[in-house]
């Protein structure tokens, strides 16, 4: 079922793949070109090379698996510190506020 699963996206679109459980075969319907390039795919997964590929990479995506951790956001971090977050909307505030200021008195003095 494993091999079933992992041959469809090789098919075309009106390929079809069935995988019998009780005989452990696989029935494929697909142009001629699509079921050699198939085939050849399978021939390659039985291999014991390919097993020891896949085995490796399981190693490793296990070793990477756990070294996977997430870091607190931006917003995180200011709901936990509100002052903190108060100070920057109260900078950010001053600055547009003084410049608005400033844009304004040269507008009516007409210095621009």
């Amino acid at each position: 079922s494993e091999l079933s699963r992992n041959m469809r996206p090789f098919l075309s679109r009106y390929g079809r793949i069935i995988d019998v459980v009780k005989s452990n075969t696989i029935h494929m319907t697909d142009t001629g070109n699509n079921l050699r390039r198939v085939a050849q795919i399978a021939i390659h997964l039985d291999t014991a090379e390919y097993q020891k590929d896949k085995n490796e990479m399981e190693k490793i995506n296990e070793k990477y698996k756990q070294a996977k951790t997430k870091g607190k956001t931006f917003l995180e971090i200011l709901s936990q510190n509100q002052s903190i977050f108060i100070l920057i909307f109260f900078l950010i505030g001053s600055i547009i506020g003084f410049g608005t200021r400033g844009y304004m008195i040269k507008k009516v003095e007409g210095g621009w």
